[in-house]
């Protein structure tokens, strides 16, 4: 399983474990937690990376009643053997979890920290062989009871819970018996609501390049000349050399992903209808001319009861290029280089959902392409546009508008730039070290030099002292009431206790100080930094002043406040450790030479808007309160550029983040690389290049930084050349203007260029 860093996970993370320490401190049981998620987000490896960090927190969690908790994963159908080796899979590295199916289950009841994975068909009934009753009293609820009865709470994931764990009296009486502390639905349609809810939005899912941007439904069907030819033809041949198209594209980006065509039979039954198999009949026919066949191993079939060339199928590289299937492969299945999928329905079917769709969701790299054309995916179907109904909450994900760029253009040869997406583990490495190092010598005064002859473990004990470090700590102690005497006689009566002080055990002081340091990460993942804090901690000890683990323990809980600021300046002095090896994080950066690119397609979400000068037509805008485009500023510029169009050949509206969109390279406020997304990008009709991104005053703290690299990039481009104006862009009193020099502050436009595209004519 690929761990990408991912923020949107992240975020989802920490809500969750929000809801559940919550929840596990609440009395009732069966808590239920929504956990929505698109397809292609990752909701499996997301769970595990859930239960990884539960089982590395909850043992010092001290404020829970209870820490033992054993999980339950139930799945539809065979989804649970798939989340079975994949769960294992991630665990066997980690050793965290303990992942078992119902047969591995010892001494009748499940142990803190192990994972059952379960078929939820195994027991959605009183007559299967897990749950009914037996002379040994070995079935799936005593298990369950004795696992209770023995000090263990229990949490319930429901995978796929859309398809069962909410629906009608089975699946309630199910979960009665359960009667797990908590229950999690995992889905990317919840079909109920929680007050404790955490929701993965499709558009961070795509803006981490996770999934696909879109989907286009029968794209260039409206210009298919179909003549004599049968409709299911057309589809299939449309299908395929959509699929060869997207195979010369993948070569062309240098990358060895052979693009997986998708082709799904009418009937939803299980079994094969006469429909079925003429059309099945039909796609072995043509492809058998295409010289895709069963026997050379390029077309695959999944069928209830045919499967062939399956094996290996979701590697990039695989051979086969055409899947025939039903419905069975619809659920769970992950083949990211599925690119094209071709389905044909029957007259009565007539909704399609992202859970479908999902198939061809998954990008294979797990990041976009410089090609827009590999960033999409493609359906085509049977029906028509009218009689397609898309569930409301995934209408924003098929794209039935497409802007194609006029034959006009000619190539502009722009330099641009991209940042390639790594596997990354924002985690603490092994430069904390020095940094922690670091900031204690300057901090304390410490050093690892003897002065004088004499041993620095004494000396340094010294300045620690003096920077008002407590030293010499017998005990931790902690503090209960004893022989509590409350008057009862007396209404609002205080008590009158004594207090009795107990040392804490070695056990406890290292348990308190793992809290302490998990509680000191940071902006770090605390799975894997905290370790890493606390062994640095401890040799810090033992390299400066020479003192055990106990008693290193027991100094840092003493002097609490005063290594949390040690803590914080050490995760500091590690970021700028880290930026200098990584030369200020440029190392992702890359070049490359942008066009506009030959199409764009565009959701329900943006409108179409009627202008002469747009170079990909029709010009397709957001739609937002009141106006047009990602902006006002943007909209208003757009009809300016519209009044003057004698002197423009073409404008473009750039795109805000993908690698087919024009960007250059700048360093943010944080001094971090970053990129600039142009708005606009215009040919004058003589031949001058003009670079403009409106913006209004305070409306981006980068802006001046932004100016100043595009002033560079414009003033390198005409050193070479070719004609290039522009920069931040302002409105003023019904004007627009620019500075064509670099900038200091953005609110001063004394001395700022008019911008007259009359100064360009013909």
């Amino acid at each position: 399983m690929k761990l990408k860093n991912l923020e949107y996970r992240t975020i989802a993370l920490q809500q969750l474990k929000s809801h559940i320490y919550h929840l596990l401190n609440e009395e009732q049981s069966k808590n239920k937690i929504i956990f929505k998620a698109p397809t292609g987000s990752g909701k499996t490896i997301t769970m595990a990376c859930l239960l990884r960090d539960l089982v590395n927190e909850l043992p010092n969690k001290f404020e829970l009643p209870n820490r033992n908790i054993a999980y339950i994963w139930i799945a539809p159908n065979a989804l649970h053997l798939q989340s079975y080796k994949s769960l294992q899979s991630f665990f066997d590295e980690t050793k965290d979890v303990h992942t078992i199916q119902f047969e591995d289950i010892v001494e009748d009841q499940l142990q803190p920290n192990e994972l059952l994975f379960l078929n939820w068909q195994s027991i959605s009934s009183e007559d299967n062989l897990f749950v009914r009753d037996n002379e040994n009293d070995k079935n799936f609820y005593n298990y369950i009871s004795n696992t209770k009865q023995n000090g263990t709470d229990i949490i319930v994931i429901l995978d796929e819970a859309h398809l069962f764990g909410t629906k009608g009296e089975k699946a309630q009486n199910v979960l009665t018996k359960l009667d797990a502390k908590m229950e999690i639905d995992v889905t990317a349609t919840p079909l109920i609501r929680s007050d404790y809810e955490v929701i993965i939005r499709r558009a961070d899912v795509v803006k981490e390049q996770m999934i696909k941007k879109g989907v286009n439904l029968n794209p260039k069907l409206d210009v298919v000349i179909q003549g004599e030819r049968d409709a299911n033809l057309v589809l299939l041949q449309q299908a395929l050399e959509k699929r060869d198209e997207l195979a010369e594209k993948y070569r062309n980006v240098g990358t060895n992903i052979n693009p997986l065509l998708l082709i799904q039979l009418p009937s939803d039954i299980q079994r094969i209808t006469q429909t079925d198999n003429e059309i099945k009949q039909l796609v072995i026919d043509y492809l058998q001319i295409k010289g895709i066949t069963q026997q050379n191993n390029r077309l695959a079939v999944w069928l209830s009861n045919e499967k062939i060339n399956l094996e290996d199928i979701s590697t990039n590289e695989n051979i086969v290029d055409v899947l025939l299937f039903k419905q069975a492969i619809a659920l769970g299945w992950d083949c990211p280089r599925a690119s094209v999928l071709l389905v044909y329905r029957e007259m009565k079917q007539e909704t399609f959902t992202v859970q479908t769709l999902g198939r061809i969701l998954r990008m294979p790299e797990q990041k976009h392409y410089v090609d827009e054309a590999l960033n999409i995916g493609y359906v085509f179907t049977n029906l028509e546009r009218n009689l397609i109904e898309i569930v409301a909450d995934e209408m924003d994900y098929l794209t039935f508008n497409k802007s194609i760029r006029k034959p006009i253009y000619n190539n502009l040869n722009l330099t641009s730039y991209y940042k390639e997406n790594t596997l990354t583990r924002n985690r603490l490495g092994l430069h904390f070290r020095e940094a922690l190092f670091n900031i204690a010598e300057k901090s304390f005064g410490i050093k690892q030099e003897a002065e004088n002859g004499n041993s620095f473990y004494f000396r340094n004990k010294e300045r620690l002292e003096s920077k008002a470090i407590s030293m010499e700590v017998k005990n931790i102690e902690i503090v209960i009431p004893s022989d509590v005497i409350v008057d009862v006689t007396q209404e609002g009566s205080t008590a009158v206790a004594h207090k009795a002080k107990f040392a804490k055990t070695t056990y406890q002081l290292e348990q308190l100080f793992n809290r302490f340091c998990l509680n000191n990460c940071g902006e770090y993942q605390k799975d894997g930094s905290w370790e890493r804090i606390k062994h640095h901690l401890k040799l810090l000890f033992e390299e400066y002043i020479g003192l055990d683990e106990k008693e290193t323990y027991k100094i840092v809980l003493q002097n609490e406040q005063a290594f949390t600021d040690l803590l914080n300046l050490s995760r500091e002095e590690y970021a700028r450790i880290m930026a200098a090896k990584a030369k200020i994080t440029t190392i992702d950066v890359k070049e490359y030479v942008w066009e506009v690119p030959d199409f764009r397609i565009y959701n329900n979400l943006f409108t179409k808007y009627d202008v002469e000068k747009t170079i990909l037509d029709p010009l397709f805008l957001r739609q937002n309160t009141g106006f047009l485009s990602d902006s006002k500023n943007e909209f208003e510029f757009i009809n300016y550029l519209e009044k003057c169009q004698e002197q423009i050949v073409w404008w473009y509206k750039n795109g805000i983040g993908s690698k087919t969109d024009f960007a250059i390279s700048y360093n943010n406020s944080k001094n971090q690389s970053s990129l600039f997304f142009v708005d606009f990008v215009i040919l004058f009709s003589n031949g001058t290049l003009g670079l403009f991104d409106p913006k209004t005053e305070n409306s981006d703290r980068d802006m001046v930084a932004k100016h100043n690299a595009l002033n560079d990039y414009i003033i390198s481009r005409n050193q070479e050349g070719k004609t290039t104006i522009g920069g931040v862009i302002l409105p003023k009193d019904g004007s627009w203007r620019y500075s064509k020099s670099k900038l200091e502050n953005g609110y001063d436009v004394d001395g700022w260029e008019f911008f007259n595209p009359l100064l360009y004519p013909n």
